[in-house]
């Protein structure tokens, strides 16, 4: 009986978050930066010994991740890539992100970016970017 009363009260306070979600093809064929912001992403993986010369920025979506519904995206190598919200503590989202074969849970706080390995495509990887969309204080 008292379970009937706490659904609700549940459901109203539902977890959300906004992410942008990049989709960029790395590879050695060419040097091509594009957008150039990606520069910081080539940087960034030069440190960790993924040298690749060429990154493309392939799409962007936008999602809003609610509750525990997951949210997929159509990638062009043909997978598909699934995210769904688990929760938000203390300002940290907590994501399970999924490319078939692999689950893995990011966490994202209120700025900065994960990279995620998508696959292969075109001689090269795909890489998802998911950055959150925190709210501008008016």
């Amino acid at each position: 009986f008292l379970a009937l009363f706490a659904a609700p009260a549940e459901a109203l306070a539902q977890d959300k978050v906004k992410l942008n979600v990049h989709v960029v093809h790395v590879s050695n064929q060419g040097n091509v930066v594009d957008p150039p912001s990606l520069a910081a992403m080539k940087e960034s993986f030069a440190k960790e010994g993924l040298q690749f010369s060429s990154y493309k920025q392939l799409s962007t979506q936008t999602l809003e991740l609610v509750g525990n519904k997951a949210s997929d995206i159509s990638l062009p190598n043909g997978k598909k890539a699934s995210l769904q919200l688990q929760k938000v503590d203390q300002g940290v989202a907590v994501v399970d992100l999924t490319v078939t074969p692999l689950k893995t849970t990011i966490r994202l706080g209120r700025e900065g970016s994960v990279s995620q390995a998508a696959g292969k495509y075109q001689g090269g990887q795909l890489v998802l970017v998911v950055s959150p969309i925190t709210e501008k204080a008016e």
